[in-house]
Parts: structure tokens; sequence; C-alpha cells
């Protein structure tokens, strides 16, 4: 989290989100790290937030198999998920997909206070998980981010 902070300060301050709500999400999306989207060759995917690659996508992506839930029942789906170069342009899609999708608009009002970024992401249905915005407050909360939030630039 300490690498990615750097970029995640520049990144986070174009919707005026925190920096430590970003990498938080990004921790919970690929599992710390260690549940990171692979490409039919094998290389990083480098999808910090799981965004999936929906008809508009013009980018690379890469079919994954992914936990949904669907009336509230989990459910394993095939889906596409973008691909990206680095880490950074992940971070930069992201914040342009929060930043430009009107679905969001209620995440971006409230941006600068992340409990209530998780809740509103949440309830635009950035992720069908019931129990998204209440994981994403356990991470901002865990001991392992206690020092991202010390020397993050809030």
């Amino acid at each position: 989290m300490r690498q990615l902070l750097p970029a995640a300060e520049e990144v986070a301050k174009r919707v005026g989100l925190s920096p430590v709500a970003l990498l938080a999400q990004a921790a919970l999306e690929t599992g710390w790290g260690r549940k990171m989207m692979k490409n039919s060759d094998g290389s990083n995917g480098n999808n910090l937030f799981g965004i999936k690659a929906g008809q508009r996508w013009q980018g690379a992506s890469t079919k994954v198999a992914s936990l949904e839930y669907e009336q509230g029942q989990p459910v394993m789906r095939q889906s596409a998920f973008r691909s990206y170069n680095s880490f950074v342009q992940s971070m930069e899609d992201y914040v342009s997909l929060i930043g430009n999708d009107s679905r969001y608009s209620k995440a971006r009002a409230v941006a600068q206070d992340p409990d209530a970024y998780f809740e509103a992401l949440q309830q635009a249905g950035y992720a069908t998980d019931p129990q998204y915005a209440n994981k994403l407050k356990q991470v901002i909360r865990s001991d392992a981010f206690a020092g991202v939030w010390q020397s993050a630039e809030l």
C-alpha cells in the first residue's frame, strides 16, 4: 500500500477522494494483492478495482471467474474485466469512471468521507456484494492501514 500511495494521492485528488479510500478499495478487490487477475498469457492484468469490460470498453480485457450476488445469493460467473499496462493506469481509469459516470454522482458528492463514499458506491451498484461497503470500512480500519493513514496527504 505504501508503494502505491504516491500515485493514489495524485490520482484521487482529481475527484476529491481520500487516497486511503482508493487504496482500501484496491486492497479489497485484489485480496491485498494476492488475487490479481491474470491475462490469458499469464501476465498481470493490473486491475486494482475489479472494473468489468462492458461493451463500450475499447481497451484490453481478460476473462475471469468472479463471485457475484444475484437476488442476495452468491454465484460464480465468467466475466470480462479490464486489463491495464500498470497500476497507475488502473487508478486513472477508476477515477475517470467515478468522475464521469452519472451513476456515481452521489459518491462523488461525498468523496471526502470514506464511509459515506463506500455506502454511495454500493448504492450506485458498483459491486453486487450486499456487504461491499461494510467490507471496505473494515479494510480502511484494519491495522494494516494504520501506517497508510499516517503517511497519506489528507
